[in-house]
Formats: structure tokens, C-alpha cells, sequence
């Protein structure tokens, strides 16, 4: 993630310093999607994640498991 972050600002400075507006718009369009995207994902694993061990912990209790005091 940190080097698609590297390649998008270097490429953004470049088109910047050559003026190239169109091109700029046209890297920061896709670039900021794919950005909120990734975002968007780890999010998701990270609820999910907790949901699972929420769900793990509420089966080894109802199981008839030992609950920590």
C-alpha cells in the first residue's frame, strides 16, 4: 500500500509540474475510488474479524464452557 502511495504522489508532482490537468484528473479519479476501496475492505475484515471472535467467545460460554471471573 505504501509504494501505490509513493507511485500516485510522484506521478501526481510530475503531471503538476507539466501542467497536465486533464491527465492530473484522470489519475486522482481512479486513484482516490481504489484508495476508499482498500479502505472500505480493511474495515470490512476488521468487523468481520470481531464478529467472529464475538461469536466464538458467545459459543464457548454457552457451551456450558468456563466464563473468566
Amino acid at each position: 500500500m505504501e509504494l501505490i502511495e509513493e507511485c500516485i504522489v510522484h506521478t501526481f508532482d510530475m503531471l503538476f509540474d507539466f501542467q497536465k490537468w486533464e491527465d492530473l484528473q484522470g489519475l486522482l479519479d481512479p486513484m482516490c475510488s481504489m484508495l476508499i476501496s482498500f479502505r472500505r475492505n480493511e474495515t470490512d475484515k476488521k468487523q468481520n474479524l470481531n464478529a467472529t471472535e464475538a461469536q466464538k467467545a458467545s459459543n464457548m460460554t454457552g457451551k456450558g464452557g468456563m466464563t473468566p471471573h
